[in-house]
This record gives structure tokens, sequence and C-alpha cells, in this order.
């Protein structure tokens, strides 16, 4: 939770940048260690191939390049998707926590055509290009909110529509208390 009390109030996209970075990190070192142990077990059974002259397979040099370089990519790749995938998992409930108050706020706006909880009040007059621009401001904080949590908008989806859905995939996250 320390880690989480240094991103409050600064860009979540940072928090979940260092999230994703440190998986990628561990996976590599994973990697690292596995083709270190795999080299030295190859040393060792060549070693012993030539001692006791065994049964060797020779691969020409293109193909060998190929089956490894295809073999590289596809673990990379592979790599590289899980270390996201386990990232996301660890950095959702945070960031959902995080981006509570924000969607709540912009919800509010889309909700109520383009006015904030304070614009309620009887006798308020709020004009239609503030209130437009509001809903530009909201519209854009779900966006970012989404695009955070990798959740998209549907095509041909209202405001009002997405700002529920994005809602309800928030409530899926349970409240946890940042001062832990």
């Amino acid at each position: 939770m320390r880690t989480v009390l240094t991103f409050v109030g600064r860009n979540p996209f940072e928090f979940k940048a260092a999230v994703v970075q440190r998986w990628e990190s561990l996976l590599a070192m994973m990697w690292i260690a596995l083709s270190f142990l795999l080299s030295l077990i190859c040393t060792v059974q060549g070693a012993r191939a030539q001692q006791t002259q065994g049964l060797s397979i020779q691969f020409g040099m293109p193909t060998l390049i190929a089956v490894l370089a295809a073999l590289a990519l596809t673990t990379a790749a592979g790599s590289i998707r899980v270390a996201k995938c386990l990232a996301m998992h660890q950095a959702l409930p945070i960031l959902a926590n995080l981006q509570r108050e924000v969607h709540a706020s912009a919800a509010h706006v889309i909700v109520h055509n383009g006015l904030r909880a304070d614009q309620l009040a009887p006798g308020v007059v709020v004009s239609e290009a503030q209130r437009e621009d509001q809903i530009r401001t909201a519209r854009r904080r779900l966006d970012q909110v989404g695009t955070l949590l990798e959740f998209a908008r549907q095509s041909a989806e209202t405001d009002s529509s997405y700002a529920q859905r994005l809602g309800d995939y928030l409530a899926k996250f349970p409240a946890i208390s940042l001062d832990e």
C-alpha cells in the first residue's frame, strides 16, 4: 500500500505503467535465469555426447536460426502478454479505487445534462455554453477512466450508458483503504 500512497493525486497512468514494468522485469529475470540454466544443461550434455560418441542431430545453420528466432519471438510476445495480464490483475483494484470519484463526478454531469452537483441548487443559472463545456469535460474524463482501466466504449454507445456500464464495472472492485 505504500507504493499506492506515493501515487495518490498523481497521474494514475504512471502507477499502471510502474506495475506493468515490474511484472515485465520479473518475467525477464525469470527468462534470463531459465536461459542460463538451459545453456548450462546443453553444455554439459554436449560435453558428455563428445566423450561417449553419442548420437548427435545436426541442423543446418539457416534452419537453426529460423527455429530459434521463431521461438524467441513467440516467447517474447507471450511473456509481454502474461506480464500485462498479471499487472492488470494486481493494479485494477487499486486503479478502480483511485478513479471512483472522477467517474462519479463525470457521470453526474452526464446524467444531469451538464450540471455539476453544486449547480443543482435552486436559483443557480448555468449558460448553455458552460453546460456543453462541462459535458465535453465529463465525456473526456469518462474516456480517460475507461482507457486507464482498459474498459472500452462500445461503438455508438451514449455517454449515459457508458457512464452506467463503467460505474457497474467499478462497483465490481471492493473498496480498499489507502491508509493501511
